[in-house]
C-alpha cells in the first residue's frame, strides 16, 4: 500500500493495522498523493519522524500534486 506525502513515496503497508486512526483513512488514499489528508489532521513530530522508515524514494517534480498552503498572507487585493 503505497501513498506520497510532500512528494515522496511511501510504502505503509505494513503500518495499516498499527495506525492510530485506523488502515481504512490510509486506505482510501493508496495510490495517491495524501499530503492534503496528511496535514488536515495535524500530525505530531513523532508521527513525521516515523514516517522515515516507511520512505521509498521520491516522485519527479513533473508528477507532483501542487499542494495549496494555508500560509498567512491576508489574501485581500
Amino acid at each position: 500500500m503505497w501513498l506520497t506525502i510532500h512528494g515522496k513515496v511511501y510504502d505503509v503497508t505494513k503500518y495499516l493495522e498499527d495506525h492510530p486512526g485506523g488502515e481504512e483513512v490510509l486506505l482510501d488514499r493508496a495510490g495517491q498523493d495524501a499530503t492534503e489528508d496528511f496535514e488536515d489532521v495535524g500530525h505530531s513530530n513523532d508521527a513525521r519522524k516515523q514516517l522515515n522508515k516507511y520512505e521509498k524514494g521520491e516522485l519527479p517534480p513533473s508528477e507532483r500534486k501542487v499542494v495549496k498552503t494555508s500560509a498567512g498572507g491576508g489574501g485581500g487585493g
